[in-house]
């Protein structure tokens, strides 16, 4: 008597795989990558993960703005430059608000804290600026 093998559970359509799981992203906020559950990581491994995500941040327009072993912060765009802005915005009596705000929330700085635990989990957290 031959057994069957029994199929692999898979997640139901529409469900992120296991390994590309998002925990606690309904505001975008966290994000987190699974790595290999239940085997911690060595330093180097961990250094490693972190310059591959680092190379893929690159890759997207971020640069890296601070860095230590097993965390970076990276950042795109530009810094807006709003007292050149309330100038103008009073000079114009308010009508240069509707070229500020739309330039600000497109352009406006983003950064994000990448980091690697000791599972060799990819954490990003969006980083706010005021």
């Amino acid at each position: 008597m031959s057994e069957t093998p029994t199929p692999p559970e898979s997640n139901p359509p529409g469900e992120p795989e296991a390994d590309a799981a998002t925990k606690g992203a309904s505001k975008g906020e966290v994000s987190v990558t699974t790595g290999d559950p239940g085997s911690v990581k060595t330093p180097e491994q961990r250094k490693g993960m972190l310059d591959s995500a680092l190379n893929l941040y690159g890759a997207k327009g971020f640069r890296i703005e601070n860095r230590s072993d097993y965390q970076a912060t990276v950042s795109k765009g530009k810094e807006t430059r709003h007292v050149l802005h309330i100038v103008l915005t009073i000079i114009t009596l308010g009508t240069w608000l509707f070229v500020w705000i739309p330039l600000w929330l497109i352009t406006g700085l983003r950064r994000r804290m990448v980091s690697i635990d000791d599972y060799g989990n990819t954490i990003e957290q969006k980083l706010t600026t005021l």
